[in-house]
């Protein structure tokens, strides 16, 4: 069976553009979802399909642009399995690792050609009844490494069922179990809820709380005891810092490690933090993003923090999967499908939050368009909640716009500023707070 919560069946009533998510229609059928995500580029990525239930559905969709347009492929060869990931490393080159729900086993697949024709894999055994494929990871196009469920079926001992490849997985070699520490009872990893560094680091989290680490690419791994009853997501900034989560509660049990893994340490939560995901920004100093697949301002939606997951902000309220970001621009996540021309896939926008967040971690506002002639937004982030005024000088230092703002929240800031009535030229927009003070330049142009 699926190790990982469900997500709802129910379809929103409307998928809108929400937020900084822009809809993008993934190609799947109605009351589908869109899952995991693989980023190649800002152009290239893929995504897999779930139906909701005990249904298997071997259904990928992959777009060249960008996200404007999707199209659905079939994973040949693979009847009766279902996703457990999905990992590509160029438009052309994806695995998957998919399992058998109802008899156990699975295997990794492979296509060379952009999802035309797919080959398994079958040096990575996972035999049933007891195998069961959790991730598949390519550093690339030649090496990678796989994971699965402790399995005495392969001949190799009970140890967890891990895979290192060094010619693309057309021959997988099994890690010896002498060289991963023994599993306890009962303990497996989950669907896709790994995290790696660089071109050798590798972290996992299991049900039993625990988290496995290589530093080799999967040859060689250690443990750590996190206290928790189960990982449910983890995501590494680096070789040192990350993040993991657990699933109890509604979403504010989350642990930091600084020293890659050795120690975890509980992080105090504030604001809307979501319980599905959460995912590290690359690029970023400190922003992470997490989702759920829950409905709601208190279930739903996605949130994001600029501290390292002490402080959150609500982004929007409707139901996400999984999270994957390539850069602080280019990021997706899963919904639900209305139908095959009607949402399923959420594209970060991008040209807001994106670029915010990037001016917040340096103390700045983002201002857009810029210049301006008629309507400008305002854009900036408060770490505490505060009153706040907004001040609008020429070069001359004249007054020509200010505000009293009041008392905001922490998070995301936005405003409007019409500048349609002054003159063409220069000006400084000041927002002062009792803890900061943001002055930025735009133009006015006629």
């Amino acid at each position: 069976m699926k190790k990982l919560l469900l997500l709802s069946a129910s379809v929103l009533s409307c998928i809108a553009s929400q937020a900084q998510w822009t809809v993008q229609n993934s190609g799947f059928s109605t009351n589908r979802s869109v899952y995991y995500h693989s980023i190649v580029d800002a152009s290239n990525a893929w995504c897999t399909s779930y139906i909701s239930g005990s249904t298997p559905t071997q259904d990928y969709s992959v777009t060249t642009n960008g996200g404007s347009t999707w199209t659905v492929g079939t994973v040949t060869g693979a009847s009766g399995l279902d996703f457990s990931n999905i990992c590509a490393v160029t438009a052309n080159d994806c695995w998957v690792a998919m399992y058998d729900g109802t008899n156990g086993g699975g295997g990794i697949f492979r296509t060379s050609d952009g999802g035309s024709t797919w080959t398994r894999q079958d040096s990575a055994k996972f035999m049933g009844p007891t195998g069961f494929p959790n991730f598949v990871h390519m550093f690339s196009s030649t090496r990678g490494f796989c994971v699965g469920d402790p399995n005495p079926n392969t001949g190799n001992g009970a140890g967890f069922e891990i895979y290192t490849t060094t010619n693309g997985g057309a021959n997988w070699v099994r890690t010896p179990v002498t060289q991963i520490p023994l599993h306890q009872s009962g303990e497996y990893a989950y669907t896709d809820v790994y995290a790696v560094n660089g071109n050798s680091d590798i972290w996992f989290g299991t049900n039993k709380g625990r988290v496995f680490k290589s530093t080799d690419g999967g040859l060689n791994w250690t443990v750590s005891n996190s206290g928790y009853q189960l990982v449910q997501a983890i995501s590494m900034k680096d070789a040192s810092y990350g993040i993991i989560k657990d699933s109890i509660g509604i979403g504010t049990n989350i642990k930091k490690t600084t020293d890659g893994g050795v120690t975890w340490t509980p992080i105090t939560v504030s604001g809307p933090m979501k319980k599905w995901d959460i995912e590290y920004v690359p690029g970023t100093a400190d922003t992470w993003i997490s989702s759920s697949n829950g409905i709601g301002s208190k279930f739903g939606g996605t949130a994001y923090s600029l501290d390292g997951g002490q402080n959150w902000t609500q982004i929007d309220t409707v139901q996400h999967t999984f999270i994957e970001f390539l850069d602080i621009n280019t990021g997706y996540t899963g919904g639900i499908n209305q139908s095959s021309t009607t949402g399923g896939v959420f594209k970060w926008t991008g040209i807001t939050l994106g670029q915010v967040l990037a001016q917040a971690e340096k103390g700045k506002a983002l201002i857009y368009p810029n210049p301006v002639s008629g309507n400008t937004n305002v854009s900036f982030t408060l770490e505490k909640t505060a009153k706040a005024e907004m001040n609008v000088v020429n070069t001359l230092g004249e007054c020509v716009f200010h505000e009293d703002i009041g008392t905001l929240n922490a998070g995301l800031q936005e405003w409007k500023l019409d500048a349609s009535a002054w003159p063409a030229g220069v000006y400084f927009v000041t927002i002062s707070t009792e803890h900061k003070r943001i002055t930025e330049k735009f133009s006015v142009s006629k």
